[in-house]
């Protein structure tokens, strides 16, 4: 069996005038499905939009990698305390690193975040690098989607509060409270 994948773009898969139709103009037996890797991207990326908290924290990510990427000197820093990870910018963004440690990076709620998009990015990684793969062939790629879709199912029952214990773990060892802020509540008079 063969065929074309490409990402879900109308100039690419579009029926009459994308790349899709070029191709069966010359091979008709190509058929189109969409890219497994790209779609998987977008899901990501929807899920990270979508809560308000999730969409901070990659902002503060962004930010963190503004400060090691604007020296050589603090990128060697990462490199070496940080490895078989690569940090990639988002967009370009200024920012000071103080705030970062003092209001952002210690605080108990991104720990917790930074433990949850860990285990989500990292499952997602290797199955995207298997998907990409020169030597994939179909059955195995639905079965690698299939396995990713059962540990997203597991996760959301028993990952989360995996992900708990282990950022208090990590709260503990920097000294960091291990407990999310309370919102203070403001109570009105009822004027009449």
């Amino acid at each position: 069996m063969r065929g074309q994948g490409y990402d879900n773009g109308a100039n690419m898969k579009g029926k009459h005038s994308g790349v899709q139709r070029r191709f069966l103009k010359k091979v008709f037996r190509d058929l189109y499905s969409a890219c497994g890797c790209h779609s998987l991207n977008l899901e990501l990326c929807d899920m990270a939009n979508t809560i308000t908290k999730f969409r901070e924290f990659f902002v503060t990510i962004q930010r963190i990698y503004t400060i090691f990427a604007s020296s050589i000197n603090r990128w060697q820093v990462l490199k070496e305390n940080v490895k078989g990870l690569t940090l990639k910018s988002l967009s370009t963004t200024r920012c000071e690193a103080k705030p970062l440690e003092k209001y952002e990076v210690g605080e108990f709620e991104f720990l917790v975040q930074i433990v949850i998009w860990y285990e989500i990015l990292s499952n997602v990684n290797v199955v995207s690098k298997k998907l990409q793969s020169n030597d994939v062939v179909l059955d195995v790629a639905i079965d690698e989607v299939d396995t990713l879709i059962k540990y997203f199912k597991k996760y959301r029952e028993v990952g989360l509060s995996k992900a708990f214990d282990e950022a208090r773990e990590i709260a503990n060892e920097m000294g960091i409270y291990a407990r999310f802020p309370q919102k203070r509540v403001i109570h009105r008079k009822k004027t009449i």
